[in-house]
């Protein structure tokens, strides 16, 4: 958690998450529960952060990816905002099924835009043909035996 320096502590990220974007309720029930809370201590490059939200948004529609959630709307509100620099954080469930970004403004006073991700649990189920096949996230592995 940080709260070091002036920014946000967990009780301020809390009331933080307002309506920005979908995500932001889950996000803030989350906290509620005691998920982990960080906030980065120093600002990087608007064009960097966008970027990476934008790439990242790419990626889930071009897979598909459900458990996604706000990011789209992030990437619109990134677009629109002109500041030099941002501030990001994350908010981990305890769980590890649900995971957070938050972008704020460069003095992390002012949140802009959250999104989210979730995980099922991994299973591991035994395949017809011998082989072990493990289902994370909606993605197969399949794991051949061993030859030997």
């Amino acid at each position: 958690m940080a709260t070091m320096d002036g920014h946000p502590s967990r009780p301020d990220i809390a009331a933080m998450l307002t309506d920005q974007t979908s995500a932001c309720k889950p996000a803030r029930e989350a906290v509620a529960v005691g998920a982990e809370v960080r906030v980065g201590d120093r600002a990087v490059p608007h064009w960097m952060v966008a970027g990476i939200a934008a790439t990242r948004l790419k990626r889930s529609l071009k897979r598909g990816l459900p458990e996604t959630i706000g990011l789209d709307e992030t990437v619109e509100i990134l677009a629109r905002y002109r500041g030099g620099q941002l501030r990001t954080g994350t908010i981990g469930a305890a769980d590890r099924l649900s995971f957070f970004t938050l972008y704020f403004d460069a003095a992390g006073t002012e949140l802009l835009a959250c999104d989210g991700r979730f995980a099922k649990p991994s299973t591991t189920l035994p395949a017809d043909n011998g082989t072990i096949v493990t289902v994370k996230a909606n993605r197969p592995f399949t794991k051949r035996p061993n030859d030997g």
